[in-house]
């Protein structure tokens, strides 16, 4: 006789997995196919993943900002254009003080 147990015990774990259970609500409450529901995932991480990856690197004085890449030309609309996610630093500190110590706020 074969123990099965196990094998549903690791299924049940696996539909407790956030990514699943994602989808299977899109399935359910959105009525998407299950291709469309394990191809959203995907594209929200695409989109969403440098926010997260930057959250925990970004220092005081520094924002996430979505600006056009170089690679687009002027003559593309912007809903065309690729977009690339960048930190700026508005403030550095004590680098910033710096400057603007020896060269006022225009430095």
């Amino acid at each position: 006789m074969i123990n099965n147990s196990s094998i549903g015990k690791w299924e049940r774990l696996r539909q407790k997995q956030q990514d699943v259970q994602f989808v299977n609500q899109l399935q359910a409450g959105m009525n998407c196919s299950p291709f469309e529901a394990k191809a959203i995932p995907n594209c929200v991480y695409d989109v969403y993943q440098p926010f997260f990856d930057n959250s925990a690197s970004m220092k005081p004085g520094q924002i996430c900002f979505e600006v056009v890449g170089v690679e687009n030309s002027a003559k593309e609309k912007l809903s065309d254009c690729q977009m690339k996610t960048v930190v700026l630093t508005l403030d550095s500190g004590s680098n910033d003080l710096a400057v603007r110590e020896h060269d006022g706020v225009i430095g």
